[in-house]
């Protein structure tokens, strides 16, 4: 064999077998920290996806946290699923479905309750429909309302913005100053240490994407300054008691791992444990979290329903099929009467609403 032409192919195979190994079996050649700070810039630039996670939630001796209280006997067990598609690249049409399906159950004072709820909301520019297709419940204070709850199960109901809390609605405002603040909020994210990698896993498949795989710590430092300044840019400020609260979830975060898009820097798979109480204490609320993503900046089609009839959240307050105004407002009990009260300061009622509700209400009194 003359040798001169097989050295090429000794080279070869020396260098492309084991580049073909790596390349297949991960171990990308980008700094963690940078994919993170790419990561973080994708994020800021998401205007459409379709969303999953799936959430599990177990307590134990969960009654109270406080160190000078007794542990009572409580658990808590808990399935949640969270479904969602959002396209907000049109300022004029921003949509979103998100679908929530939570089942369980938990013992609380010598009492056990158990129940299911399947909620699907959808928004489509500033309308807001929901539909209950499932409430199921063995809380006596909730099966008393349900008679009333249930003529609405399984239909399109369009809720009036008035009930939105405000949010909610913000979310979907194309108002200019709604706007900027979510721009600052995003140059602060993107500026703030918040997390770092951990772990290097190597690089995975997932969905048939090839991801970064990284096992995550989050900074307690960071995570105050980001809601310290989250606050003042949101026109509020937090007292060091309440940025230490807040800043308490970067050291319930446990398990927290990421899978990030080498191409695209998205994030395509998620899970972390959050929990609350202390490590050696006999109160602990454990969140187990996966989450899971796709279609970003894709179309995502998401419409209002054909079907949705209007609907006042009031109507359940009132026990009656319609909201009536004027002199037809009847007085209502004196239970009902505190619970209209009770609205005042209720976020996301409009004031001008609740002051026409309690007019009428004096006006029917008399």
């Amino acid at each position: 064999m003359n040798m001169k032409r097989f050295l090429p192919f000794k080279l070869f195979i020396l260098f492309a077998v084991p580049l073909f190994v790596l390349t297949a079996c991960g171990g990308g050649n980008e700094a963690p920290a940078a994919v993170i700070q790419k990561f973080k810039q994708a994020a800021t630039e998401i205007k459409s996806g379709d969303i999953a996670a799936n959430i599990t939630v177990k307590g134990i001796g969960a009654g109270s946290l406080e160190e000078e209280t007794a542990p009572t006997h409580e658990t808590m067990d808990l399935i949640g699923k969270l479904a969602a598609k959002f396209d907000r690249r049109d300022d004029e049409a921003r949509t979103a479905d998100v679908k929530i399906d939570l089942a369980g159950n938990m013992v609380a004072a010598d009492q056990s309750f158990s129940g299911s709820i399947v909620l699907n909301l959808i928004s489509v520019g500033e309308d807001f429909y929901a539909n209950l297709s499932k409430l199921e419940t063995s809380d006596e204070s909730l099966t008393s309302v349900q008679p009333f709850i249930q003529k609405y199960m399984g239909q399109w109901l369009h809720v009036s913005n008035d009930f939105i809390p405000e949010n909610i609605r913000n979310l979907q405002s194309k108002d200019e100053a709604a706007k900027a603040m979510e721009e600052q909020l995003k140059k602060l994210f993107l500026e703030t240490n918040l997390f770092s990698v951990a772990k290097e896993f190597g690089v995975e498949k997932i969905s048939g994407t090839s991801c970064y795989h990284y096992g995550v710590v989050f900074n307690p430092e960071g995570v105050k300054e980001y809601f310290r300044k989250a606050a003042v840019i949101d026109g509020r400020e937090l007292t060091d008691a309440e940025v230490e609260d807040a800043a308490k979830i970067a050291s319930y975060l446990t398990n927290a791992e990421l899978w990030i898009g080498m191409k695209d820097y998205h994030l395509y798979k998620g899970l972390a444990t959050l929990t609350s109480g202390p490590a050696s204490g006999s109160s602990e609320v454990k969140f187990d979290i996966v989450f899971s993503g796709n279609a970003y900046n894709k179309d995502v089609k998401v419409e209002a329903p054909q079907d949705a009839q209007e609907f006042n959240p009031l109507e359940l307050l009132m026990g009656t099929t319609a909201l009536p105004t004027g002199e037809s407002f009847p007085a209502l009990t004196g239970d009902e009467a505190a619970a209209l009260e009770g609205l005042e300061g209720m976020e996301g009622l409009d004031q001008a609403t609740l002051d026409a509700l309690m007019e009428a209400q004096e006006g029917a009194e008399e």
